[in-house]
């Protein structure tokens, strides 16, 4: 909305500070009951309404701008939605936010060098099962096509705290020759997991001893804080492991 048209993020204030201030919503991406006819099937449900929640009056995205973005994806479909599209973004995207999101999407990217590709999979921020998931598919394609397979790709599922909730999704994978890589994966894989449901239930219990709601400080320290630690530690460890063989990282 054009109230919010000079925040400037990031910002040194906190959230609840920019909220407080009127320079930001409290969590809300949209509005609630959009009247413009694109938009009339887009449920609720088909946003993390935890976080990025619906307002009838008070919302981030004006709702003009959010019908011209679901236009293009209609007339456009990224190649995760669109049949035959093999996950690919859309080729010629009209709508201008669109364009800048391929011009920064790395689908189709294949790194020739040993990369980790780190996240957690109930990320309000970062989906990890779309954006990670489409990446392993397209880059475990790669590696099956390639004549000389240089790839080298290990993917890391920080949470492991709803894994019975998902019986067929791995946490870890070895894409191309990482399978080759001479450290002890098994070991930090343990290590960084575990440290990171012990980060998780700090935060939980912290907010149930300050009257807060768990859940929400789960999810409000979800990527900014759990993920982005728990990944800082795992690619420290990967790369020292790999390259330069330290028996004792730190």
């Amino acid at each position: 909305m054009d109230k919010y048209a000079d925040a400037q993020l990031p910002n040194e204030s906190s959230f609840s500070e920019l909220v407080a201030a009127g320079k930001l919503p409290n969590n809300a991406l949209f509005q609630k009951n959009p009247t413009d006819p694109i938009l009339a099937n887009l449920s609720e449900g088909k946003l993390f309404s935890v976080l990025g929640g619906y307002d009838e009056n008070d919302y981030l995205i004006k709702t003009d701008f959010r019908a011209a973005y679901v236009a293009d994806t209609i007339k456009n479909p990224d190649g995760l939605l669109g049949e035959n599209g093999g996950g690919m973004p859309a080729a010629t995207p009209e709508n201008n936010l669109r364009q800048a999101l391929k011009d920064n999407d790395l689908r189709g990217y294949v790194p020739t060098t040993p990369t980790l590709i780190c996240g957690g999979n109930q990320d309000p921020t970062v989906y990890f099962d779309t954006n990670t998931g489409s990446m392993v598919d397209i880059l475990q394609a790669a590696s099956a096509k390639a004549t000389t397979n240089n790839i080298n790709v290990t993917v890391l599922d920080v949470d492991k705290e709803n894994a019975a909730d998902r019986p067929n999704k791995l946490t870890f994978m070895m894409i191309g020759q990482a399978s080759m890589n001479k450290w002890d994966a098994t070991d930090v894989v343990k290590r960084v997991q575990t440290n990171f449901s012990n980060s998780v239930e700090k935060v939980k219990a912290d907010a149930t001893a300050q009257g807060g709601v768990p859940l929400l400080a789960f999810y409000t320290n979800y990527h900014g804080g759990l993920v982005s630690t728990a990944c800082t530690q795992a690619t420290r460890e990967f790369f020292e492991q790999n390259f330069n063989q330290s028996a004792n990282p730190t």
